[in-house]
């Protein structure tokens, strides 16, 4: 998710800043009409996973059901994200 649908142009790693890449919510709903759309994030802290909910809440992907909200993952290692791609795959 990160570099892909959200970018940190903060260079402090402790004081996240993530956006949107522009036009990425657009895409998002239209994406979302063909398939369902996983998540997963990989954080470094608590702060930055609330963050990154906040911006997706503020987008009101959830509350237009582009994204559920339950398939919105976040992990702190690359085993991590292994583990939750083959648990989605299964």
């Amino acid at each position: 998710m990160k570099n892909t649908l959200l970018l940190n142009p903060s260079s402090d790693p402790d004081s996240p800043n993530h956006a949107f890449i522009e036009n990425i919510v657009p895409f998002l709903h239209q994406l979302s009409k063909i398939y369902v759309i996983h998540l997963i994030c990989p954080v470094s802290s608590e702060q930055e996973k609330q963050q990154i909910l906040g911006r997706l809440l503020n987008s009101k992907l959830f509350s237009s059901k582009v994204i559920d909200e339950r398939r919105v993952l976040f992990c702190e290692s690359d085993q991590g994200k292994i583990h939750i791609i083959r648990k989605c795959t299964c």
